[in-house]
């Protein structure tokens, strides 16, 4: 989302906007939340792992 602002975007993201800027917003939050929740559960699962 930085990148947005900054007048930078991946290529390989573009493809999002196709569909309307909200849709492609849309998507761009959705991709941040599930990367947030692969990095909570994975940093869980590391914890979980050290005290075995």
């Amino acid at each position: 989302m930085v990148l947005f602002f900054l007048n930078m975007e991946f290529i390989i993201l573009t493809w999002v906007d196709m569909w309307g800027e909200g849709i492609g917003w849309g998507i761009r939050f959705a991709m941040v939340i599930a990367g947030i929740a692969c990095f909570v559960m994975g940093g869980a699962a590391e914890e979980e792992f050290e005290e075995a």
